[in-house]
C-alpha cells in the first residue's frame, strides 16, 4: 500500500509543480528534489511490500515512507488552501477606480495578503527542508534491507493489456462456484424445504459451515429454484450479519412478503408494530424466509419470535451461520441441519481449472499440460478444499505465465513458514488473499483497499464506486486519453473481479455489472490492511447488536496517526451521526473522505447548523451524505476547497442549492438525485471540472431541474441527467448542449415542441454519446426525424413523445442494446423495423407507444433480444411469435394490456424463456398462460408483480 501512496504523491507533486508555478516558486527546487527521491524509493516499494510480513525492519521502513508521504501531501494541501483563501481578498482595477474608501481598503488587503503569503511561503520552505532531510535518511536506510528495484510502468502496461476484454463474454464472472460440487447439497436442502408431514410448528433449515464455503451461494440457488418458488407463494430474504438494524430488516421483510401494503405506513412503524404486523399477516400462509449470516443467538431470537410458531401450512425458515451452536439452537423446536463441507479434490480441481485455465465445467478436469496439473495440485493442497481460497489463488494464476507459478508457490510457502505459531484456517486464507493483494499494481491496491468503507454485505453500486475511485485520484489521469476516467476505472474493477477479489452481486440484461460486493472474509482482510496503513476507520452507530463504541479504538492523544477516510454506518436516529462528528471534528481534520451509510426513511431531521463540524474538514475530497436526513443544503460544504465528489442523494429535505456552490472549483461529481431541488444557481457554471451532474427526481420522465443559460461552459461534462427543458430560455439551452461534445449520457425531460429540432441537431454533435433519454412536454411531438446522423456509439435510447413513424435513422444504430418507446402513438407494428437491430437486448413498448391491435415477431428477428416489455398497450389483443424469432429471449413482461386476453401465439417456440411477469392483466390471459405452460411441459417462471 505504501507503493500506492507514493505513486499518488508523485502524480500530485507533478501536478502541483505544473499548476502552482507562481505560488511555489520559492520552494519549487525543493519539491522537484523530493519528487526525484521518491521516484527512486517507489521503485523499491513493490519488493518491500512483499517482504513486510516476514521482515519487521522492512515493515518499519515502509511505514516511514508512507508517513512522510502523507505529511508532504498535508503540507502542500494546507499551503495551497491558505493561499487561495487569502487570495480572494486581492483587488482588481475596478475596485481601485471606485470610491476612495474602497480603494484604501483594497490596497490595505493587498499588503496584508503579500505579507501573509511571504510568511506562509517561508514556513512551508522550512517545513519542506526538514522533510527532505527525513526522506534522505529513509532513502539511505533502504540499502540494509536488500530491496530490489522493479518497474511499475511495465506492470501497469501488462495489466491494462489484460483488461482490454469484454466482461460479458467471461462466463466465470457470475456465480463463480455455484456449479461446482453444488448439486448434492442443493437437492438435499430443497428436499428439507418441500417436505410435508404432520408437524404443526414452523420448520427451520439451518446451514452451517466456516466462512468461504459458499453457504449464501448455495442457499440462493435453492431459494431461486422454480420448485421452491412454486411451492411458497410468499418469499423473503434478508442478510443479518454481525451488526444489524432490526427495524430496517423487518421493514424489508414486510415489503418483500406483502408488497401491496402501503409503503408510507410501513416506514413510520416502530419495531414492535412491524413484528406484530408480520406475525398477523403470515398466519395461515405458506412462506419461506431466509435469514442469511446469523452470528449469535440474540439475533436468532430477535427474528424467530416474529413468526407464527403454530404454523400448519408447511412454512420454513432457512438460516445460514458459521457456528454449529447457533444452528443447533435454531432447529431445536423442529427442523433440519446441514453441515456444508469443503470441496473434495475432484471438485476443487474443477473449480481451480475453471478459473485458472478458463475451462468449461464439462472439461474442467483437464489441464493444458501435465506439468501444469502437477503445479495445480500443489496449490490445491494449500487451499484444502476452501472455495474462496481456490478462486482467489486461481484468479491470481490466471493473470500469470506458467513460468511464474513456481515463484508464486514459493511466496505462499515463505509467508506460511515465517508466521508465528500454528496458523488457523482463517489465517491461512488471509495469507492466500495477501498473496493476491501483493501482486496487484499500486493503483489496483488502492482501489481494492478502498472498498472496506462499505458496510458488511453491502451491495455496492458500480457507477458510484467508479466515480469515487476517480475522485480519490486512484485512476491515472494522463494515460488512456481516448477513454474517460470512469471507463478506465471500470477496467480496474473488471481486473479485481477476474482475480476473484471482488464478487459480482448483480448484472443487468445487457450483461453489464450493475453491483458488486466483497466477501465477508475478504472485507475483514482489507479492513485490517486499511487500518494498518492509516487509510480508513470503520465505525457503527446505533446498531441493535454488536454496536461499536463511538469512534472506538481511535485515540489521537496517544500518538495514533489520523486516518484518511472515515466510514460511518448509522442505524439509529438520523441526527446521531452529526453528534459523533461534532465531538471528534478536531481530531479528524486530516480527513480526505467521509462516508455515511444510513437506511432511507424519507424524513429529514438534520438542520444545517448541526453540520458545522464540516468546516474543520478543510482537506476533504469526497463527501457522501446520501440518505443523511438533511433538512437543507449544509452551508459549510461550500468552503470545502478540495471537494471533488459530493453526493446528497435521497435527502428529500434539500430544495435549494446556495449560489456559493460555485466556490467548489474542483468538483467533478455532483449527485442531487431524488432531492427537491428544481433549479440550479447560475454559479454552477463556475464548476469547470464538473464531469457528472445527476439531478433527476424519483425516476420519472417528467420531473427535472432547470439549468442556467451558459451550460456550454461546463465543457468537461460527461453525464448530465435530469435536465428540465420547459423554460422560455430552453431554446438556448438545447443549442448549447451541442457544445458539450464529451457527453456520454444525457437525459432531458419536458422538451418543448419548438425545441425538438434543435435538440436533435445538438445530439448529432455528440460522437461519444452512449445513453440518451428524452421526453416531450405533455407527450407532444418529438422531431426525431430531424436527426440525420445519430451517434454511432449509442447503446441506450428512450424516447417518450409522439412519433408519426419510427425515425429512419434508428436502423443505423448497430450498437444499440436497449430501446424504450413511450407515448409514441405508432399506428403500424414497429416490430417489423426494429427486429433487424443486430445487438438489441432489451425492448420496451410503453404507455400507448403502439396503438394497433397486433404485434408479430418473425423468424430470425431480434437475434440477441433477452427481455421484452409490453406495458399499457390499450388496443393490443394479439401477439404472434414465429418459430426462430427471439432465439435467446429470457424474460417477457406484460402490464395493463387489458384487451390482450389470449396468451401469445407461438409461445412454445421460445425455448430459452425462463420468466414471464404480469401485472393487472385480464384473468383469462393468466389462466390460459398457466394452462399452456403445464400442457407443454415448458415451465418458465410466472410472476405476478
Amino acid at each position: 500500500m505504501a507503493e500506492s501512496v507514493v505513486g499518488f504523491l508523485l502524480e500530485k507533486l507533478v501536478l502541483v509543480v505544473d499548476q502552482e508555478v507562481e505560488l511555489l516558486k520559492g520552494v519549487r527546487n525543493e519539491i522537484n528534489q523530493m519528487k526525484d527521491e521518491f521516484q527512486s524509493i517507489k521503485a523499491l516499494l513493490r519488493d518491500a511490500d512483499a517482504k513486510v510480513a516476514i521482515d519487521q525492519g522492512v515493515k518499519e521502513w515502509v511505514e516511514q515512507v508512507r508517513d512522510v508521504a502523507y505529511e508532504i501531501e498535508d503540507v502542500l494541501d494546507e499551503f495551497i488552501l491558505s493561499h487561495h483563501q487569502t487570495g480572494g481578498r486581492q483587488t482588481d482595477s475596478h475596485d481601485v477606480q471606485g470610491n476612495f474608501v474602497r480603494s484604501i481598503a483594497s490596497v490595505f488587503h493587498s499588503v496584508i495578503h503579500l505579507f501573509t503569503c511571504l510568511k506562509v511561503e517561508h514556513e512551508i520552505g522550512t517545513h519542506i527542508k526538514h522533510i527532505r532531510i527525513r526522506i534522505q535518511e529513509i532513502s539511505n536506510r533502504r540499502q540494509r534491507y536488500n530491496l530490489s528495484s522493479t518497474s511499475c510502468i511495465v506492470k501497469l502496461n501488462n495489466i491494462n493489456t489484460n483488461l482490454k476484454r469484454d466482461p460479458r463474454e467471461d462466463a466465470l464472472f457470475l456465480e463463480e462456484f455455484q456449479l461446482v460440487g453444488i448439486d448434492g447439497p442443493r437437492e438435499e436442502i430443497t428436499g428439507y424445504l418441500l417436505k410435508t408431514d404432520d408437524a404443526t410448528t414452523l420448520g427451520v433449515v439451518a446451514i452451517f459451515g466456516e466462512g468461504g464455503l459458499g453457504k449464501t451461494t448455495l442457499v440462493k440457488k435453492v431459494y431461486d429454484s422454480s420448485k421452491v418458488e412454486g411451492h411458497f407463494p410468499h418469499r423473503a430474504w434478508i442478510t443479518v450479519s454481525q451488526t444489524f438494524d432490526a427495524k430496517n430488516l423487518f421493514k424489508s421483510l414486510v415489503k418483500q412478503l406483502f408488497p401491496e401494503l402501503e409503503g408510507a405506513e410501513r416506514e413510520t412503524m416502530e419495531l414492535i408494530e412491524l413484528k406484530q404486523m408480520l406475525n398477523a399477516n403470515l398466519r395461515g400462509k405458506r412462506y419461506v424466509v431466509v435469514l442469511d449470516d446469523i452470528w449469535n443467538l440474540d439475533a436468532w431470537r430477535e427474528f424467530k419470535n416474529a413468526f407464527a410458531i403454530d404454523n400448519k401450512s408447511g412454512s420454513k425458515i432457512m438460516v445460514t451461520t458459521r457456528f454449529k451452536s447457533v444452528a443447533d439452537i435454531c432447529i431445536q423446536d423442529y427442523g433440519n441441519i446441514y453441515s456444508l463441507q469443503r470441496l473434495n479434490f475432484e471438485d476443487s480441481f474443477k473449480l481451480f481449472s475453471k478459473k485458472a485455465f478458463k475451462s468449461s465445467i464439462e472439461n474442467a478436469s483437464s489441464c493444458p499440460e501435465l506439468v501444469l496439473k502437477n503445479r495445480s495440485v500443489k496449490f490445491l493442497k494449500k487451499c484444502d478444499g476452501l472455495p474462496l481460497a481456490i478462486v482467489a489463488i486461481s484468479g491470481l494464476l490466471s493473470t500469470k505465465q506458467p513460468s511464474e507459478w513456481d515463484q508464486i508457490y514459493q511466496n505462499i510457502g515463505s509467508l506460511m513458514d515465517t508466521s508465528i505459531g500454528s496458523q488457523s484456517q482463517l489465517e491461512d486464507l488471509h495469507l492466500v488473499i495477501s498473496l493476491s493483494y501483493n501482486d496487484l499494481p499500486y493503483p489496483l491496491k488502492s482501489c481494492f483497499l478502498y472498498m472496506c468503507i462499505f458496510p458488511e454485505d453491502y451491495s455496492i453500486k458500480c457507477p458510484s464506486l467508479l466515480h469515487l475511485w476517480v475522485a480519490e485520484g486512484f485512476i491515472e489521469r494522463r494515460r488512456h486519453m481516448d477513454m474517460t476516467m470512469e471507463e478506465l476505472a471500470s477496467l480496474y474493477l473488471d481486473e479485481l473481479i477476474q482475480r476473484s477479489l471482488v464478487q459480482i452481486d448483480s448484472m443487468d440484461t445487457r450483461r453489464r455489472v450493475r453491483s458488486c460486493r466483497i466477501h465477508d472474509l475478504v472485507r475483514e482482510f482489507i479492513i485490517v490492511k486499511a487500518r494498518d496503513q492509516n487509510l480508513a476507520t470503520i465505525i457503527t452507530i446505533g446498531g441493535d447488536h454488536g454496536e461499536s463504541p463511538l469512534l472506538s479504538g481511535i485515540d489521537y492523544s496517544t500518538g495514533q496517526k489520523p486516518q484518511r477516510q472515515l466510514s460511518i454506518t448509522c442505524s439509529g436516529r438520523q441526527d446521531t451521526w452529526t453528534k459523533v462528528l461534532t465531538e471528534n471534528s478536531r481530531s479528524l481534520s486530516h480527513l480526505r473522505s467521509l462516508f455515511l451509510f444510513m437506511p432511507y426513511t424519507g424524513t429529514y431531521l438534520v438542520h444545517s447548523s448541526s453540520t458545522a463540524f464540516l468546516s474543520n474538514f478543510k482537506l476533504l475530497r469526497v463527501l457522501n451524505l446520501q440518505d443523511a436526513g438533511l433538512e437543507e443544503f449544509p452551508n459549510p460544504i461550500v468552503n470545502l476547497f478540495y471537494l471533488r465528489y459530493l453526493s446528497l442523494r435521497r435527502n428529500t429535505g434539500i430544495s435549494h442549492v446556495p449560489s456559493l456552490v460555485g466556490k467548489l472549483i474542483h468538483l467533478e461529481t455532483l449527485d442531487l438525485k431524488i432531492t427537491r431541488v428544481y433549479q440550479l444557481p447560475v454559479e454552477i457554471l463556475n464548476l469547470r471540472h464538473l464531469r457528472n451532474l445527476f439531478i433527476e427526481h424519483f425516476f420519472t420522465l417528467y420531473q427535472g431541474v432547470k439549468l442556467p443559460v451558459g451550460i456550454h461552459n461546463l465543457a468537461t461534462l460527461e453525464k448530465l441527467v435530469g435536465v428540465d427543458a420547459d423554460d422560455k430560455e430552453s431554446g438556448v439551452l438545447v443549442k448549447e448542449l451541442g457544445m458539450l461534445t464529451q457527453l456520454r449520457k444525457l437525459g432531458i425531460c419536458n422538451l418543448r415542441d419548438e425545441d425538438g429540432v434543435q435538440l436533435f441537431a445538438s445530439v448529432q454533435k455528440m460522437k461519444y454519446l452512449h445513453s440518451f433519454r428524452v421526453s416531450s412536454k405533455s407527450k407532444k411531438f418529438l422531431h426525431s426525424n430531424s436527426l440525420s446522423s445519430p451517434p454511432v456509439s449509442l447503446k441506450y435510447l428512450h424516447m417518450a413523445g409522439s412519433l408519426d413513424e419510427l425515425p429512419s435513422w434508428i436502423l443505423s444504430l448497430q450498437n444499440l442494446e436497449e430501446l424504450h418507446l413511450s407515448y409514441s402513438g405508432l399506428k403500424y407494428d414497429p416490430i417489423e423495423v426494429l427486429q433487424v437491430l443486430p445487438n438489441l437486448m432489451v425492448l420496451g413498448l410503453h404507455y400507448g407507444s403502439f396503438e394497433g391491435e397486433e404485434l408479430s415477431f418473425a423468424k430470425g428477428g431480434f437475434p440477441r433480444l433477452k427481455k421484452l416489455l409490453l406495458w399499457r398497450l390499450g388496443n393490443l389483443n394479439k401477439v404472434k411469435v414465429e418459430e426462430g424469432a427471439m432465439p435467446v429471449v429470457q424474460c417477457i413482461k406484460f402490464s395493463k394490456c387489458y384487451r390482450l386476453e389470449e396468451m401469445p401465439l407461438g409461445l412454445e417456440h421460445l425455448t430459452t424463456l425462463n420468466e414471464i411477469e404480469h401485472q393487472l392483466m385480464p384473468q383469462s390471459f393468466i389462466d390460459r398462460l398457466n394452462e399452456h405452460c403445464w400442457k407443454t411441459g415448458h415451465l418458465p417462471r410466472i410472476v405476478r408483480y
